[in-house]
């Protein structure tokens, strides 16, 4: 039951960071989408937004392996080009969180040594936790390139952590 009520949870802050994903990708035009900008080292914001797709693409992967790793994730470049792709894709992914469903799952790992790959056994809320970190991650730098085009960000805690949001309105 515990694991359930845990599930939810995680689904919830995790569809508040796709939905967060989904308003910052229409703060932008299409060309700001995929333009290489100097503030992130000749890279586009679009990258940002596109590796957060594959990292849920990948999890979405796990039923049908029962294994995770990210390092093999499909990069779909596609996405960094257009702007109505991504939007579709995020959508996409948004609509697949209700269907989640808590398993025992085996993270695998070939990044420290590629001869040997590490299995480490997971489950479903473990990966929620990773992709919610790593999503507003990704969110606050999307955010940052944003700011400094002075492009505006209505809601101050997009890109913030609960557990920073939970501190800054504790000290307020």
């Amino acid at each position: 039951m515990q694991n359930n009520r845990t599930l939810k949870s995680l689904i919830t802050i995790n569809k508040k960071s796709l939905n967060d994903v989904l308003k910052l990708l229409e703060k932008i035009n299409h060309e700001l989408h995929h333009n290489n900008l100097s503030i992130i080292d000749d890279n586009s914001i679009s990258m940002h937004f596109r590796h957060i797709y594959d990292f849920w693409n990948c999890f979405y992967q796990v039923r049908e392996s029962g294994k995770i790793n990210y390092n093999d994730r499909q990069r779909n470049e596609v996405l960094e080009h257009n702007k109505f792709e991504m939007k579709n894709a995020f959508n996409s992914i948004l609509k697949k969180t209700d269907s989640i469903l808590f398993e025992e799952i085996t993270f695998v790992d070939d990044l420290i040594d590629s001869s040997n790959k590490m299995k480490i056994k997971s489950n479903t809320n473990r990966e929620l936790v990773f992709l919610y970190e790593h999503t507003i991650h990704h969110i606050y730098i999307i955010r940052m390139v944003m700011n400094s085009l002075n492009i505006e960000v209505e809601d101050d805690y997009i890109g913030y952590n609960l557990s920073t949001i939970k501190n800054i309105e504790c000290v307020s």
